[in-house]
């Protein structure tokens, strides 16, 4: 096909699709594609690059665009080409397969048909392949074993950023994924290498760089629960990202998180409200919970109101974060513990529609949200609402850990009907169910059962009266 015919089959495919440029934009671009001088491979190696690049598209996002630059790639003879185009022939034929989901096999295939090939892009093509070895076969220990394959040979040229690079990228292999205390350690080791390896640059892309290991190392010291540690990382990385412009959102948040889990709340509101503040509107999952933490520093150091505000204006802001079910659930124990219990059942009503059937811990989540709209109807004395709901939850999930909170409400619902016997049996099977589940003696269940100490003391603490009825009878 002449150039001129592919030329405006793929300017049509752009002013369709691609809305954002003028007809003065579609002028420039055929101008400068139309030189006499022009190479076949040379104007589809800049169509690529125009497309990637100038209208920042994203090929796994766009299967228009895979379209066109896969169109392109057929128009090009990779024996004609000389190493810097055929590294770009091969890199982009493999995008293009990972966007069609094609076998990646195909990829290594083509990398193995044409690694002899390369002299000066050897090492940048043994990269690649690790890459795909990473995303499209998901195989992490090969990826690894390639990733060694080219820092070796990294180390053979003196090529010294990129020996960091890539003892960086085996760090993360490993802190992403084998996620175990052993390989969090071994990527702290690789971190903390690459790190020697940048800190010997002062230029603004290895200061990044310097400042993105201390902030995976702050992760990965946080998953240990070395927190004082994973605190000073955090803060170098901050000051590093603050010196070349960067947005600290993330790390203010996870010093936050930290600061949180230490129950040192004062600070932990602190970071919270600054990273709420410098935030990358982008981020919205961490925006979201990192209001979501400020609401609960201020819960926690006795600024009732102020939480409750607070999270009212994240759930109103951000009603499709992935995480709006646990807000809102949250929102409705606030509202609880004003007596607002109308609110209180609307909020985890809305909570209940936002679950997701397919999450691990959906069961367990319906069945405290669902006890908490039945306590609702309780303390409203509309107890035959709190029963319909309490029965259908214990009949449906007898064997359930999280119906131990059910069974409690539900002894209360029975005692409030003056029904002592039946009271009686209903703490009787909450013991029962404890003692099942060797709740106590189970790190995993302890720790679950500490987390969620507000719901039980509400039940059995603050309003033990049918517990401390039947007590002297068990």
């Amino acid at each position: 096909m002449p150039k001129k015919d592919i030329f405006t089959g793929l300017l049509k495919r752009i002013k369709n699709h691609y809305y954002e440029l003028t007809e003065e934009d579609l002028i420039d671009i055929k101008r400068r594609y139309q030189q006499d001088n022009l190479k076949t491979e040379q104007f589809c190696f800049e169509s690529i690059r125009f497309y990637y690049n100038d209208n920042d598209l994203y090929l796994e996002n766009e299967e228009d665009l895979t379209e066109i630059v896969s169109r392109l790639l057929s128009y090009i003879n990779p024996a004609k080409l000389d190493e810097e185009k055929l590294f770009k022939y091969v890199f982009h034929s493999i995008l293009v397969n990972r966007s069609k989901k094609e076998n990646p096999e195909k990829s290594l295939k083509l990398m193995d048909q044409y690694l002899p090939e390369f002299k000066k892009l050897h090492l940048r093509l043994l990269v690649e392949k690790a890459f795909v070895y990473h995303r499209d076969v998901k195989d992490p220990e090969k990826a690894v074993r390639q990733y060694n394959d080219a820092l070796l040979l990294a180390k053979k040229t003196g090529n010294d950023k990129l020996e960091g690079k890539l003892i960086f990228l085996i760090g993360q292999k490993y802190a992403l994924e084998y996620k175990s205390v052993e390989s969090c350690a071994k990527a702290i080791k690789y971190y903390e290498n690459s790190l020697n390896v940048y800190s010997k640059y002062s230029d603004k892309d290895s200061i990044g760089m310097q400042g993105r290991l201390y902030y995976e190392i702050g992760f990965n010291l946080d998953t240990l629960e070395k927190y004082d540690e994973a605190i000073m990382n955090f803060k170098k990385a901050k000051d590093l990202y603050e010196n070349i412009g960067r947005n600290t959102g993330k790390i203010l948040y996870l010093l936050a998180s930290i600061y949180n889990s230490l129950e040192n709340y004062d600070i932990a509101l602190k970071y919270s409200e600054k990273a709420s503040k410098v935030m990358d509107s982008q981020e919205i999952f961490f925006l979201g919970d990192c209001i979501s933490l400020e609401a609960s520093c201020h819960w926690e150091l006795g600024n009732e109101e102020k939480a409750l505000e607070v999270l009212k204006s994240l759930v109103i802001e951000f009603p499709d974060h992935q995480l709006i079910s646990i807000y809102l659930a949250r929102l409705g124990r606030y509202y609880m513990h004003f007596k607002e219990y109308d609110e209180a059942i609307d909020v985890i009503s809305k909570a209940v529609k936002k679950l997701n059937k397919k999450d691990e811990d959906y069961i367990s989540t319906y069945i405290d949200d669902l006890t908490r709209i039945a306590d609702c109807y309780l303390q409203k004395r509309e107890i035959q609402k709190a029963d319909e709901i309490l029965d259908e939850l214990l009949n449906s999930y007898p064997d359930e850990i999280n119906v131990i909170f059910s069974l409690g409400i539900k002894a209360e619902s029975e005692l409030a009907k003056g029904k002592i016997i039946s009271t009686l049996r209903y703490v009787k099977k909450t013991r029962k169910l404890y003692e099942q589940n060797n709740i106590l003696n189970n790190m995993f269940l302890k720790a679950w059962y500490n987390k969620t100490k507000d719901l039980r003391n509400h039940i059995f603490q603050e309003r033990s009266l049918a517990y401390a009825l039947v007590y002297p009878f068990l």
